[in-house]
């Protein structure tokens, strides 16, 4: 009992670690991490131990979308917070071992550990996060984790060896073989990314050279319906100057609002409301906005559009957050294509870190309540089409997405709030 009691302290500080180096946690995931750890920790041979607690940090880590490299080091890292808390904390065992019961030792090792991993871990986080941003100070990390690693396999599973004959030599050849076999792991890991990121931009290059192509054609839309205008705009020069010969004041004036006025104040206040999107940094997300809301009937809409300058989108979320804001906007323009006209009101704004998007459109009064609209396969349209507010759950469910979902007053209203979002 004791030992097992001793086995669970001295396998406690990996939690903080891996709690604080994942985005988004997986309960069960991580109870079976933790229990491969404590059952190889304590129940094997210490270097297989070790060796098995770095590969299910390493594979933990990478389910968390962090990088292979970064994985490799954040995984010997945790091993190296060991090595300095062992310095700090020895001294005080040392003095506590002669006021206290064991029990209360282990205990006060496994808190201080528990709270030093974490403060650590968050630490080196931020900081790598921050600063390490070249492939060339990634790989010194790593190699100089490597060497921290391996020297903690020295100094705290070796020590035994030194009593059987010619231990010392026997701890150089396993420190040895270690180090050529994690050095030949890095470099596999330094090549697989490499590969990884090539094809990865490659396909970025491609997504992003679609979505520019889309964004001229709307741009070369809205030059063709300008020059349409200035030839219907002629036209309706030329109808008013007949009724100005007949020179009745009163159909003067109706024409000149119903015909010219009119039209011509919509057709400015959707092209001033279109100029907005030219804040936006994204190309791709500029597109979406553009190939949604450029051909929209103005005569029967009211679209407001207000976007924040310098608003920077990264390429990690990218993705999902045109998916999503893709079905927003189909979802919003259906709705009020189904009432024959209403209002759109889209925001794009900076809130401290966060980045918040707002679409809110008229809605029908008897709309249903929102755990409807939001279960799989319910629709208010056709059959087979009730697909829409599910899969945006399911696209901005993830890091470092929130979805707030709101109908109020006729109004239907979805705000994407990404987290942890800087402005430049």
């Amino acid at each position: 009992m004791n030992y097992l009691f001793l086995s669970f302290c001295s396998t406690i500080p990996v939690l903080p670690f891996l709690l604080n180096s994942r985005k988004k946690k997986h309960p069960f995931f991580l109870l079976a991490v933790f229990i491969g750890i404590f059952i190889f920790q304590n129940y094997t041979f210490p270097v297989v131990g070790t060796i098995a607690t770095f590969l299910l940090i390493f594979v933990f880590l990478l389910s968390s979308d962090r990088d292979l490299i970064t994985a490799f080091i954040y995984s010997a890292t945790f091993f190296l917070n060991n090595l300095v808390l062992q310095i700090i904390v020895s001294p005080i065992i040392s003095i506590l071992s002669m006021k206290m019961e064991w029990w209360m030792i282990v205990i006060f090792q496994a808190g201080f550990y528990v709270f030093f991993q974490f403060s650590l871990s968050k630490l080196e986080v931020w900081f790598y996060e921050k600063y390490v941003d070249t492939e060339i100070v990634k790989i010194i990390i790593a190699m100089s984790a490597l060497i921290g690693f391996l020297y903690s396999i020295w100094l705290n599973d070796l020590p035994g060896i030194n009593a059987a004959e010619s231990g010392t030599l026997l701890r150089i050849t396993i420190i040895a073989a270690l180090c050529a076999v994690f050095l030949f792991l890095l470099v596999v890991l330094f090549f697989a990314q490499r590969t990884i990121l090539d094809r990865t931009k490659v396909a970025q290059e491609k997504v992003e050279m679609e979505n520019s192509k889309i964004y001229y054609q709307e741009l070369a839309k809205n030059a063709q319906q300008i020059r349409n205008f200035k030839h219907d705009f002629q036209n309706l020069c030329l109808g008013m100057e007949l009724v100005i010969q007949k020179g009745e004041i009163d159909e003067i004036s109706k024409y000149f609002e119903e015909y010219i006025e009119k039209p011509s104040r919509q057709l400015s206040t959707l092209a001033y409301n279109l100029s907005a999107l030219e804040k936006l940094t994204s190309v791709p997300l500029k597109s979406l906005l553009y190939a949604k809301l450029g051909t929209i009937d103005s005569k029967s809409i009211h679209l407001v559009i207000e976007i924040d300058d310098n608003i920077v989108f990264s390429e990690s979320y990218l993705s999902n957050l045109i998916r999503g804001l893709g079905i927003i906007l189909d979802n919003a323009l259906e709705e009020l294509a189904f009432l024959g006209g209403g209002e759109l009101n889209i925001g794009v704004k900076q809130n401290g870190t966060d980045i918040q998007l707002t679409v809110e459109n008229s809605c029908r009064k008897n709309l249903p309540p929102l755990y409807e609209l939001q279960s799989v396969g319910y629709s208010t349209k056709s059959s087979n089409r009730g697909l829409g507010l599910a899969s945006l759950e399911n696209c901005l469910s993830d890091f470092p997405f929130l979805l707030r979902t709101q109908i109020s007053s006729e109004r239907f209203i979805q705000v994407i709030i990404i987290e942890g979002s800087e402005s430049k």
